[in-house]
């Protein structure tokens, strides 16, 4: 099997979009030149699905096609996060006021980097095994990453996603 040549780079600034095409693998080698976020932020973001784990083998051509739709798809669904002092919340449907669900507490962690820890008491048992990464796109913009964490602490890497003001 021929190896994929990985044609997007990610200049600070530059938003990774579904339309990419880029696995979880290609942004986990992308993201050693962007700075880690590393102090809890605030406020409401727009949240969009840029590459998912599930996919990671397909040949780029249809993981663009279908992380363009999973994305698509989920918008109207998963709006984003909430960010309040040390804890925040995913966004979900509801119009101009999106309900709040899947928590989550801001941790800055042992290497300086802001850490979404979502293993807090309102949320179901399935949940508390998240755990988020933040590195800095831009004024107001991040590459997101959801990683689950499993009871032998094995960690996979479930999505990318970008949050914008």
């Amino acid at each position: 099997m021929k190896k994929q040549t990985i044609t997007w780079a990610a200049p600070h600034g530059q938003v990774p979009s579904p339309a990419d095409g880029l696995s979880v693998t290609n942004i986990d080698h992308l993201i050693s030149g962007l700075n880690r976020v590393s102090a809890p932020i605030d406020g409401n973001y727009r949240g969009t699905i840029v590459a998912l784990g599930s996919l990671n083998r397909l040949p780029r051509p249809l993981r663009t096609g279908l992380t363009q739709l999973i994305s698509r798809s989920a918008t109207p669904i998963w709006r984003g996060k909430t960010f309040d002092g040390a804890q925040g919340a995913n966004l979900w449907m509801r119009g101009e006021r999106p309900m709040q669900f899947g928590g989550y507490d801001q941790v800055i962690g042992e290497d300086g980097a802001l850490l979404l820890n979502y293993d807090v008491s309102a949320n179901p048992r399935p949940l508390t095994g998240i755990r988020g990464d933040l590195w800095e796109l831009g004024a107001g913009t991040y590459l997101g990453r959801m990683r689950y964490q499993s009871q032998r602490s094995n960690s996979m890497t479930i999505m990318y996603f970008t949050l914008e003001r």
